[in-house]
């Protein structure tokens, strides 16, 4: 939450006397990061949101709820992941990283270092859970696996390599991790052993890996690219999609890989129902999109706008509403006051 306090003195003279006037102006504006969406159809939604608030819903967005035990734990979070049942998950933010193993009711820590901007992922069942640390814009990443629903954790660090995003399959067996500086590091074997994922270009800022539940179909995200890349063969071949260079951020699709939702910084959001071979655009709002996820069948699809409301389909992606319309409240102290309005969406 980010809050302004402004404050402007006006002097009116006159021939007999003088009139000072003091107004402050107070915006409290709320700032979304992420999205996690149960995998199973009921459309539970956990959205986090920066300076200690989250907001949850249990009833396919149709009304939602600040989730208050979340308050005490000091971080502007990032990232947030859950199984398929809700009750495994990691959240990560900019100063520490917890996980639950029972649905929120009480969160451990894991890890107390700054993440940066990180990111996390859980399996369908709740046995793999990851977060990813580490610097944004310099290299070194350090990855938090565990295996075992959370009893114990593993860490595994690179000095030359800068995570950004993070992805795993369904079972856990395929993770990836994409870099800003244009790699894309690979585990097919539930994050024993790491290589360099094949790529189809080089030179691009590589923001996350899309994967369906058998590894197989992968889509691609690099920023500001004219394509999107999908893979239909575990990564061993890539054909590129689009051709209007798009500022690509993140990527979500269902565990089939046939529907999938992918999300831009300042452009809108496109929905694929083939694979990602087409891409339709959906919510024709210039907002920054942070965060997207889609539900296992690809029925729910939701999208986290950074200062502005929550979008979400409950149609495979063919329609959209708004379902979570976050206000920011300006006051003006003195004799104007004004009521709530909707987040505005970073320039």
């Amino acid at each position: 939450t980010t809050t302004t306090t402004t404050t402007s003195t006006t002097t009116t003279t006159t021939s007999t006397s003088t009139k000072t006037t003091t107004t402050t102006r107070t915006t409290t504006t709320t700032r979304l990061t992420t999205t996690s969406a149960y995998d199973a159809d009921e459309g539970m939604t956990t959205v986090a949101v920066g300076n200690n608030v989250w907001y949850q819903t249990t009833n396919a967005g149709q009304t939602w709820s600040s989730v208050a035990n979340m308050v005490g734990l000091d971080t502007i979070w990032y990232s947030v992941a859950m199984s398929g049942n809700g009750q495994y998950r990691v959240v990560t933010g900019s100063r520490k990283a917890y996980y639950t193993t029972n649905s929120g009711a009480s969160w451990n820590l894991f890890s107390s270092a700054s993440c940066g901007q990180p990111d996390a992922a859980v399996s369908l069942s709740g046995a793999y859970m990851a977060a990813m640390c580490g610097p944004m814009l310099s290299s070194g990443t350090t990855l938090l696996l565990s295996s075992d629903y959370g009893t114990t954790w593993g860490t595994q660090s690179w000095s030359d390599f800068s995570g950004f995003g993070l992805s795993m399959s369904a079972d856990g067996k395929f993770i990836f991790m994409a870099s800003r500086f244009g790699t894309v590091k690979q585990s097919t074997d539930y994050g024993t052993t790491w290589s360099w994922m094949n790529l189809p270009t080089t030179g691009l800022d590589m923001r996350k890996v899309g994967v369906s539940a058998d590894g197989v179909i992968r889509t691609l995200i690099p920023c500001c690219s004219t394509f999107l890349y999908t893979s239909f063969d575990s990564g061993a071949s890539w054909v590129a999609r689009g051709g209007v260079v798009r500022p690509w951020d993140n990527i979500a699709m269902s565990q089939s890989g046939q529907y999938q939702c992918a999300i831009t910084t300042g452009d809108y959001v496109y929905v694929s129902s083939d694979s990602g071979v087409t891409w339709t655009a959906k919510v024709l709002l210039k907002y920054v999109w942070y965060g997207v996820s889609v539900s296992s069948s690809g029925k729910f699809m939701i999208a986290v706008s950074s200062w502005g409301p929550v979008y979400m389909s409950s149609t495979f992606g063919g329609t959209w509403v708004e379902t979570l319309p976050l206000p920011s409240y300006q006051l003006f102290r003195g004799n104007d006051v004004m009521g709530t309005r909707h987040a505005i969406p970073m320039s």
